[in-house]
């Protein structure tokens, strides 16, 4: 998903995408940082669909 916010890792204005099971947003620079380390959201430890 997503839409247009503020990111809660980095508070960057932009379009972000948002963890189905916590709820919290990351931009898309967040997003591809955790994705390389690993495919869970940093804040619930969901596991994020690559």
């Amino acid at each position: 998903m997503s839409d247009k916010g503020i990111c809660d890792k980095c508070g960057a204005k932009a379009k972000v995408y948002l963890c189905d099971s916590c709820g919290k947003s990351f931009c898309k620079h967040c997003l591809q940082k955790t994705m390389m380390k690993i495919a869970k959201c940093p804040f619930c430890e969901h596991h994020i669909e690559k």
